[in-house]
């Protein structure tokens, strides 16, 4: 490996660290406790409805109807 290659190398590797350094530096809070989360999916898994998770807006479907280029 040559020098200037190894030089980028480090600095990539510098830059990244500090990157992930202050993404972890800042907590990110729960948007619901889980006891509420608990509470809201047993009945619904009690009564045997499968859910599935809503397709994000840029989906198959959203680029099918055209509203995603």
């Amino acid at each position: 490996m040559s020098a200037p290659q190894r030089i980028r190398e480090e600095r990539l590797s510098e830059l990244l660290a500090a990157w992930r350094d202050d993404v972890n530096s800042v907590p990110i809070p729960r948007l619901v406790p889980t006891e509420t989360a608990v509470a809201l999916i047993r009945p619904v898994r009690a009564l045997g409805v499968r859910c599935r998770a809503a397709e994000p807006p840029d989906g198959p479907a959203a680029r099918h109807g055209r509203l995603v280029p």
